[in-house]
C-alpha cells in the first residue's frame, strides 16, 4: 500500500505574489459570475454536483486512498 502524501509547509515569504495578483482577480471574477448564475437556476445543486464529485475524487487521489 502506498503512503499518503504529506505536504510540507509552504514558504510564503518566498512566493512572488506580484504575478499572481491579476490571476487572483480573474479567479474571483469567475467565481462571482458562477455564483450569480446559480441564483438564476431553480435547482442549483444540479450545477454543483459534478464539481463536488470531482473534488471528492481528486481529494481521494491526493490522500492516496485511490490510484491516479
Amino acid at each position: 500500500m502506498e503512503k499518503p502524501f504529506l505536504a510540507q509547509r509552504v514558504p510564503l515569504e518566498e512566493i512572488a505574489w506580484e504575478p499572481l495578483i491579476p490571476l487572483i482577480g480573474q479567479a474571483n471574477r469567475a467565481l462571482a459570475h458562477y455564483n450569480g448564475a446559480l441564483y438564476g437556476v431553480p435547482n442549483p445543486e444540479v450545477m454543483l454536483s459534478p464539481l463536488t464529485t470531482q473534488e471528492a475524487v481528486l481529494s481521494s487521489k491526493i490522500e492516496g486512498t485511490q490510484r491516479l
